[in-house]
């Protein structure tokens, strides 16, 4: 099926395909202008300021199904690229965990162009942002949905139940009350097959439907979720993450028929004949949502003879990880090069059963590096972890002109560099020193700004 979910390269296109006019005025008495902390008033008209509030200016209009709405914004400059039309919109439908927002409108319009007029008043710009948003479903729709939603819940009566009981409820109501939409599935035109207001309201969608549905009625219920795509049996396909505990899973509740596709990890998506897109698979989307490597097991009954009467408490592990440039670390990102679990550790300390370990710690914009441990039973920390900014070739703590002539030499092979010190010149992280490296490292000792972390 055709996804029509819209990425921000296809948003960035666009924008850069918008005619931006201006006109001239005269300059205009100061009496004329005021501002505030987030607008700029201009002959009465506010004008947004900061980034915060356009955005969510148009998360406004996007929650009313709003096909054409302009938004006012004051610059100081005229660069179009600036005003950053796609990355606002794209701004605008990220996750936030509301449910009738994020990946439920993200996931439900097909395109979208902009307009852009304006008036200029010597250095300052007055702009008018106009966005045209095709939407798949209408303001009235939405609503019929909302009423759905909340009947749908209601009839369930989740009070009192568990998390993984709600998700079991929500996810088996709509297996039994949504078939697959094949009647429509190669009719380009009807494209309400991909909404929830289809599943819901309809009672037949196609996957897009069924996992906008999933994400509604979960996130109503408390329980995030989040929409994922990728390829089931080579063919695109959308379905869905859900938190349980402190770990996400997935559901494909269009073909799941026996909690076959239930509650599932990494690791069963190639029985599952399943491929996620790697935008999901990176370590900044891990670290934010977590995914299981391995099936949900639900928890032992608590009565049973069988289970053990004394588990073994686990041990607290502490990561001593500093920076060479003198920052300092509050959380990091470790990787489990076993399991391939992604966890994000606050404080710098995780609890561990008894093993052993092998780990690799990520912080943005930091060269990662990787640590041993073993765990038995007593609280223990590592040894001191030092980590460098990609660049920082000879370990000083800054990327400067020295390590542009290291990556210089490196790069015409007349130099030669292991271990941590390669990979804090291989800054593309392609396991290569070559001149792509280099010209990076210039480029930072140049303009003193930090490399581009390869891994987030």
């Amino acid at each position: 099926m055709n996804l029509y979910k819209r990425l921000t390269a296809s948003l960035l296109a666009a924008a850069a395909a918008v005619t931006f006019t201006l006109a001239d005025i005269p300059g205009l008495p100061v009496s004329v202008i005021s501002a505030s902390a987030s607008s700029v008033s201009y002959k009465g008209v506010e004008y947004l300021n900061d980034d915060e509030s356009i955005i969510a200016e148009i998360a406004k209009h996007s929650m009313k199904r709003e096909s054409r709405f302009t938004i006012n914004m004051y610059s100081d400059t005229a660069d179009l690229d600036s005003y950053k039309l796609a990355d606002y919109f794209d701004k605008s439908i990220t996750h936030t965990g509301v449910p009738d927002e994020g990946d439920y409108i993200s996931y439900q319009y097909n395109n979208i162009d902009f307009e852009v007029t304006g008036v200029r008043n010597g250095s300052d710009y007055y702009i008018n942002l106009t966005y045209i948003v095709n939407y798949l479903t209408t303001e009235q729709q939405e609503k019929a949905v909302d009423e759905k939603v909340e009947s749908v819940l209601a009839s369930l009566d989740l009070e009192g139940k568990s998390d993984y009981e709600k998700i079991e409820a929500i996810h088996d109501w709509l297996r039994d009350n949504c078939e697959y939409d094949y009647d429509n599935l190669n009719n380009k035109e009807y494209t309400l097959k991909f909404t929830a207001y289809a599943a819901l309201i309809n009672g037949t969608a196609v996957c897009q439907g069924y996992a906008n549905a999933l994400y509604r009625l979960l996130l109503e219920a408390g329980i995030d979720c989040r929409i994922v795509t990728g390829q089931l049996q080579g063919g695109e396909h959308a379905w869905n993450i859900i938190r349980l505990g402190d770990r996400y899973y997935f559901v494909d509740v269009t073909n799941d028929r026996g909690h076959n596709r239930f509650l599932k990890g990494l690791d069963d998506l190639s029985s599952l004949k399943m491929v996620i897109n790697d935008q999901f698979t990176t370590i900044g989307f891990l670290s934010e949502y977590p995914i299981s490597r391995t099936a949900y097991e639900k928890p032992a009954d608590p009565t049973d003879p069988d289970d053990p009467d004394d588990p073994v408490e686990p041990a607290e592990v502490r990561f001593d990880v500093t920076a060479a440039d003198g920052s300092s670390f509050d959380s990091i990102i470790i990787v489990d090069e076993t399991t391939g679990a992604v966890i994000m550790a606050d404080e710098l300390t995780l609890s561990l059963e008894n093993a052993e370990y092998t780990f690799k710690i990520y912080k943005e914009g930091y060269v990662p590096v990787t640590v041993n441990i073993t765990v038995n039973g007593e609280d223990i920390t590592t040894d001191k972890l030092v980590l460098r900014r990609y660049g920082d070739i000879n370990g000083d703590g800054k990327v400067n002109t020295q390590d542009a002539m290291k990556a210089v030499a490196l790069a015409k092979k007349a130099a030669v560099v292991s271990g941590y010190d390669f990979a804090a010149a291989d800054v593309n992280a392609d396991g290569v020193l070559n001149s792509k490296d280099a010209l990076a490292v210039i480029n930072a000792a140049k303009n003193k700004k930090n490399v581009k972390d390869p891994n987030f």
